[in-house]
């Protein structure tokens, strides 16, 4: 649920591993359309080898409905997808 006083929603993320020097973020909804991404994401608070990623996401673009985040991998000039997250979003 997200207030609608609510200007930024911190996606946080346990990643595994930490394979690559950064990762892209591509938030869609399950309809296709591509609402936000961001790029050069590094993971914070990392330790042995695991991290985790915080995503800013303005609150403004979040409508209700469901959406998937998509995770990539970037390093060498090579993207590769690390994971695949859905959820939904209710506004009050």
């Amino acid at each position: 649920v997200v207030p609608e006083n609510i200007r930024l929603v911190r996606l946080q993320i346990a990643m595994q591993q930490n394979d690559y020097k950064a990762y892209r973020a591509d938030l869609r909804k399950t309809e296709g359309d591509e609402v936000w991404q961001h790029n050069g994401i590094r993971l914070e608070s990392v330790t042995s080898g695991k991290g985790t990623m915080v995503l800013p996401v303005p609150a403004g673009i979040l409508k209700n409905g469901d959406y998937i985040l998509t995770l990539s991998g970037t390093a060498s000039g090579r993207t590769e997808v690390v994971g695949e997250y859905s959820f939904r979003v209710v506004r009050n």
